[in-house]
Parts: C-alpha cells; sequence; structure tokens
C-alpha cells in the first residue's frame, strides 16, 4: 500500500516567517535577485553546489518503512523560495543564507530516503533519522530510537534567564524539528546555520559590491552575518545541555547514545567545520580593518564586541557588534559543567 509523505519543514517558516510568492515583480526587483543568484554562484561555490545538489534531485524520492509501507517524500520547498524578490541586493544576500540553512534542512530528509533506498534498508517510523553530507567526501547516517530521545522543550527550566540568547525560544522551546527528534534534530539544525555561515564567509565582495562602497559593504556583511557565526555557540550550549540532562535523567539512553557512533561523528565534524567557519570569519575581520586603517580612507577599531569604523573627513562613526552572545556563553562551555560529556563525547 502507498501512503503519500510530505514533512513540512516549520523550521524554514520560521528563518522566513513572512514569505509569500510574489504575483508580480519590478523589473529591478527581478534583477536584484537574479544579481543574487549570480553572485552566490561566483563567490560561493560550495553553498552553489549544495544548492545545485538540492536543485538537481527529483521532486519525489519513494522508500520503504517497516510494516509494508511504500512512502513518497517530495520536496517540501523550491531550490531558491526564500528569496523575496522585491529586497535590495544587500536584504536578498541575507535571504540567501536563510535560503541555504532551509535547503540543507529538507536536503537532509531527502538524503535519509537516497541512502535508505540505495542500500535496501528500511526506515523506520520510531527512529530519528538524519542524513548530514558535509563536503569532501564525509557523510553520516544517524538513526537512534524516538523512545530514547526527549523534546527540546524539557531543557527550557535548565537554561537559566541570563543564558537565553536569541535562537532559544526558535530552537528550545518552538522548534517542531527538536521537539519530535531532539538531540538529533539539534543537530540537524546545527548543520543547517553551520551552511547558511559557511556561505556568509564567502560574500564580503558581493556585500561591498552590492552598497557600493568598501566601508559599508563590510559592516552591513558583519551586520547580516552575526546570527548565523553566533550560532555555532548558541548550539554547541544547546547540544551539550540536552547530553548533560540526559545522561543526568536517562542514564540508559545517554549510554545508547554515545555507542551510536555516528551521532558522535557527525556532531565533531559539524562542530570543527562551523568553528573553523569563525576563525576564518574573525580573520577577515581583522584583515579588513588592517586594509582600511592602511588605505587612509577610515579608521577603524574594536571596542569589546563592537566594531567601528569612522570614515575620513568625519567625526562619525559607525558600527556593528561581532558575535554579540558569545561572551555570554563562553563561560559555560569553557568551564567545568561539559567536562564529563566532552570526554564521551570529544570535540577534537
Amino acid at each position: 500500500m502507498r501512503h503519500p509523505f510530505l514533512l513540512l519543514f516549520l523550521a524554514c517558516a520560521l528563518l522566513n516567517p513572512f514569505f509569500s510568492p510574489a504575483q508580480t515583480q519590478s523589473p529591478a526587483a527581478g534583477d536584484n535577485l537574479q544579481w543574487t543568484i549570480d553572485a552566490t554562484k561566483k563567490y560561493s561555490p560550495v553553498s552553489w553546489a549544495l544548492l545545485m545538489q538540492y536543485d538537481r534531485l527529483p521532486r519525489e524520492l519513494d522508500g520503504a518503512r517497516k510494516g509494508g509501507w511504500a512512502v513518497t517524500m517530495r520536496k517540501s520547498v523550491e531550490t531558491f523560495q526564500q528569496l523575496q524578490p522585491d529586497n535590495g541586493k544587500t536584504n536578498l544576500l541575507s535571504d540567501m543564507s536563510n535560503n541555504i540553512s532551509c535547503i540543507t534542512l529538507a536536503l537532509q530528509r531527502l538524503l535519509v530516503f537516497r541512502h535508505t533506498r540505495e542500500n535496501k534498508m528500511l526506515m523506520d517510523w520510531d527512529r530519528a533519522e538524519a542524513f548530514f553530507d558535509l563536503p569532501p567526501g564525509r557523510s553520516f547516517y544517524v538513526t537512534f530510537p524516538l523512545k530514547a530521545l526527549f523534546p527540546s522543550p524539557m531543557l527550557a527550566p535548565e537554561i537559566p534567564e541570563d543564558l537565553r540568547t536569541p535562537l532559544f525560544s526558535d530552537y528550545i522551546e518552538e522548534s517542531e524539528i527538536t521537539k519530535r527528534f531532539g538531540v538529533v534534530g539539534l543537530l540537524e539544525e546545527y548543520h543547517a546555520h553551520y551552511n547558511g555561515a559557511r556561505y556568509y564567509l564567502d560574500m564580503l565582495d558581493a556585500f561591498k559590491t552590492a552598497e557600493g562602497s568598501d566601508i559599508d559593504g563590510f559592516l552591513e556583511w558583519v551586520r547580516h552575518s552575526k546570527s548565523k557565526m553566533t550560532a555555532f555557540y548558541e548550539f554547541d550550549f544547546f547540544i551539550l545541555e540536552y547530553l548533560r540532562y540526559m545522561r543526568e535523567n536517562r542514564a540508559a539512553d545517554y549510554a545508547a547514545l554515545k555507542a551510536h557512533r555516528p551521532f558522535g561523528a557527525a556532531r565533531l565534524a559539524i562542530r570543527s567545520s562551523y568553528e573553523d567557519v569563525i576563525r576564518q570569519y574573525l580573520q577577515i575581520i581583522e584583515k579588513e580593518m588592517e586594509r582600511l586603517n592602511g588605505s587612509g580612507t577610515a579608521r577603524t577599531g574594536m571596542e569589546g564586541n563592537v566594531l567601528w569604523i569612522r570614515p575620513a573627513g568625519s567625526n562619525l562613526c559607525k558600527g556593528a557588534r561581532v558575535l554579540p552572545d558569545r561572551e555570554k556563553l563562553m563561560p559555560v562551555l569553557a568551564g567545568d559543567r561539559y567536562q564529563t560529556i566532552l570526554k564521551d563525547f570529544p570535540e577534537r
């Protein structure tokens, strides 16, 4: 028997809740949309390859689940659906980062179908299943019993107000993925945000072109990228807190997850890749500040986590915050709270 299966990714709606297909658009809006697509292809080949990997997949993939069900997974979004065509170039570049995160979530589900079909495996309604693809040449198939996981909102009482960052509400309290798939869902979102951050790493020159100014382009790049970059620390914290709670309250389930090597390997690969993006991001900021200071066109500096720029001949400074919630989370991430967890799930 055939049971049509369509998983709607509510996380995509959270990333861009006001999207609606435009019936008409001005020629300038269409030009901006195409410019953004072309800029992505030019400056971020890794992001473009991910988008085209999704685009090339058929609209439907068939698979089989335990119990004799034949199931069909349909694409939940179009390749560039999160792009709002009436936006200007700078906002469209930011839209593209969100779009890449959304496509990552959709692709992960489709790749589960393809992986199980190619390996003649039966999918299981009672398991959290995810497929993480990290080019070049790394992939991880995670499958873990749903009954051994718990919904992310159970963590809410464990996280004090002073550690509740901007993503807390969306991904601890409200996300359907993390409610249903627990820490596996958190890892899926971690991977999605990593790909969105990885895109920004490539796009500084595109922001300069969009703004028509090196100074304004640099500042807008920092302003728009800060959420995806800070998400590295937020999801690292969420996942470690989930594992800590699991170890203290569901010891048998924790032991089973520890024994499921693909989960630990996927987390390590995603985290180390994301950490490298942050390292390169800070290097780019430092080099751009040095370049502007040496050019005579502006003076730049950092005060705390605020980047400031004063154009030559002006008494006014412009600013942007860099990794705004890092300092809030670093004391707990670097402290003793997760020492035992990190022995079981090492980060190196």
